[in-house]
């Protein structure tokens, strides 16, 4: 039987795969440590977690749904677990998948839920993928040793007026990094509207010592 505990330590697996994406620092740095733990993400650390956010913030962009009439874009889609429960759920949506991990992303096509998946760095200037979105979801992405807010900037020019975006941001991450004063900014400027900020539950396993963790889910219609 697998042991869910490190060596020497008391902290489960998907604590210690936590505690250690938290302390990335560069687009290098994350594509060697998802590198290792692709293969084992969902079970390792998705599940020894609990790890409820990808589902939660999909139940939050399927109540809209009638107001999405084009394919959507999974930001940081990772080995697929958004985009599984979205096509799992409605499985007319086209979907498609954007991450800086190659071995994430090859977990994610194995899960057959995606259109097309695109091996992105999102601090890049310039990147390649579809510029008709009609609506923008990520889960985990904006978050401790990942991204701050300017790429959202990027995004939103791949989409069509009137999408609908979902974007979760770490509650602890949502003021230090300046989330509130950038998404101000864009409403400022009439590039979004209809902003809604609510927060969400990350994980069940509430005993680990991140399970209180929560994510601000914003949400906002591209003008």
């Amino acid at each position: 039987m697998k042991n869910k505990k490190n060596i020497g330590s008391e902290q489960s697996t998907g604590t210690s795969i936590l505690k250690n994406a938290y302390s990335l620092k560069t687009p290098n740095d994350n594509k060697l440590y998802y590198k290792e733990i692709a293969n084992n993400y969902d079970q390792d650390f998705a599940e020894d977690l609990g790890y409820i956010y990808p589902s939660e913030i999909s139940k939050m962009l399927i109540k809209r749904l009638k107001e999405i009439n084009g394919p959507i874009c999974d930001i940081g889609c990772g080995t697929g677990l958004v985009g599984s429960f979205l096509k799992n759920t409605e499985k007319s949506l086209v979907i498609d998948g954007v991450d800086l991990s190659t071995e994430m992303l090859a977990i994610a096509q194995g899960k057959n839920v995606y259109r097309k998946l695109y091996n992105v760095d999102l601090t890049a200037k310039k990147y390649k993928i579809p510029n008709n979105y009609a609506a923008l979801i990520s889960s985990g992405t904006f978050t401790h040793g990942h991204l701050g807010p300017d790429p959202i900037g990027k995004l939103i020019d791949h989409c069509s007026s009137g999408a609908v975006c979902f974007f979760g941001i770490n509650k602890e991450h949502y003021k230090s990094m300046s989330f509130d004063t950038y998404i101000k900014k864009l409403n400022d400027k009439n590039i979004i509207t209809d902003i809604s900020i609510d927060q969400i539950s990350i994980y069940t396993k509430v005993d680990t010592s991140h399970g209180s963790n929560k994510a601000n889910i914003c949400s906002f219609k591209i003008c």
